[in-house]
């Protein structure tokens, strides 16, 4: 004997948030007085926006590393802070619509040491590079200002240039005054 059953069910309500954590390191930028601070800082002003740097209008600038990492030298052109910001967009669902936003908060407090977990690795992860982009152009700003340091003793007679294996950098300027 079979009974035939009717069953009604109400669609489930769900509920959206997003959320986003971020992390930053703050990396110093110390320079050699070779020539004065303020020359040496617009030196790596000038070094760093020919790798891409943008000037903003108080005087800092930035560089979008990769999609959510952001570096940013200070206007006083004195750090350099990196900064990764990720997000993940988190729902809920249940019976009626306040059930569904309480699962969806409860799913985002979850979900929120995860996304700054991802965040903190994510920049863990691009240091490396950003310090190295940093090094290689705070190189330039020191051969550029010892050029200018050497001009200004006397007239450049050459200028030589090397590098050893473990990534030294030599440089021989021969001045005439």
């Amino acid at each position: 004997m079979s009974r035939g059953y009717r069953v009604s069910m109400d669609p489930l309500k769900v509920a959206h948030t997003n959320v986003a954590a971020s992390d930053e390191l703050c990396i110093q930028v110390s320079l050699l007085p070779i020539l004065g601070e303020d020359r040496m800082r617009e030196l790596v002003r000038e070094a760093l926006g020919a790798e891409g740097w943008t000037r903003s209008d108080d005087g800092s600038m930035h560089k979008t590393v990769a999609p959510g990492l952001t570096a940013t030298l200070s206007a006083d052109g004195t750090s350099v802070t990196v900064s990764m910001t990720a997000q993940r967009a988190v729902s809920g669902s249940a019976a009626n619509a306040a059930e569904a936003e309480r699962a969806a908060q409860h799913n985002a407090a979850l979900a929120t040491d995860e996304v700054r977990r991802v965040a903190t690795m994510a920049l863990a992860k691009a240091e490396g590079d950003v310090r190295a982009s940093l090094d290689g152009s705070i190189q330039r700003v020191y051969l550029k200002a010892l050029e200018e340091k050497a001009r200004s003793m006397g007239q450049l007679h050459s200028m030589e240039r090397s590098e050893s294996a473990d990534g030294t950098v030599e440089v021989v300027l021969k001045i005439r005054t």
